[in-house]
C-alpha cells in the first residue's frame, strides 16, 4: 500500500485517483461529479497520512490539485453524497484494519510472532467468547431477618468488606 498521490499540474483534470489505498466502492451509488469524487478521494488519502509537518496537504492545496477554489471544495464537503462517500470509504478502511488487528492478535495468541503465546491475547479471545469475565459478581445474603432495609452507604461498606476479604 502506498500513500503517494500522483502529481497533477494545477488545473489539470484527472478522472480517477490512482491509489491502492482506497477501497473500490461503486461510485455510481453516489451522485458526485468526477471532480467531486476526486476531491473526496484526495481528502480521504490526505487524512490518512501522518500528521507530521509537510506530510498532509491543506484544503487549498487539494482544491488547487482538483482545479477548483477552496470555497468550492468547502461546498463539495457539505454535500450529503460527498459526506456519505467519505464515510463509506472510511468504514471500509476501518473494517480492513479490524480484520488485520484480529489476525495480528491471533498470531500473538498462538505465539507465531514472538515464539511465545501471549496470555493477554488469549484472554482477549476468551473474554470476547464469553468464557472469562473480568468483572466479578457478588451476591449478598442477609442472615439477620430483623434488618428490613439497608442504606446505600451500608451496602457499599458490606461490598467493600466482601471484596477486601478476597
Amino acid at each position: 500500500m502506498t500513500n503517494e498521490i500522483k502529481e497533477v499540474q494545477q488545473g489539470e483534470i484527472i478522472d480517477r485517483v490512482d491509489l491502492d489505498v482506497l477501497p473500490a466502492l461503486p461510485v455510481e451509488d453516489y451522485d458526485l461529479t468526477q471532480r467531486q469524487l476526486l476531491a473526496a478521494q484526495l481528502i480521504i488519502v490526505n487524512d490518512s497520512l501522518p500528521k507530521k509537518r509537510g506530510q498532509r496537504k491543506t484544503y487549498s492545496e487539494i482544491a488547487a490539485e482538483v482545479g477548483i477554489s477552496r470555497e468550492t471544495l468547502h461546498e463539495y464537503r457539505s454535500l450529503p453524497d460527498f459526506k456519505r462517500y467519505v464515510r463509506d470509504v472510511a468504514q471500509v478502511i476501518a473494517d480492513d484494519y479490524v480484520l488485520q488487528a484480529l489476525s495480528n492478535m491471533k498470531q500473538l495468541a498462538d505465539g507465531s510472532i514472538t515464539g511465545t503465546p501471549s496470555i493477554g491475547a488469549n484472554m482477549f479471545f476468551l473474554e470476547n467468547a464469553g468464557m472469562v469475565r473480568k468483572k466479578q459478581e457478588h451476591t449478598i445474603t442477609m442472615n439477620q431477618p430483623e434488618i428490613q432495609q439497608v442504606s446505600d452507604e451500608q451496602l457499599q461498606r458490606i461490598i467493600a468488606r466482601a471484596t477486601d476479604d478476597e
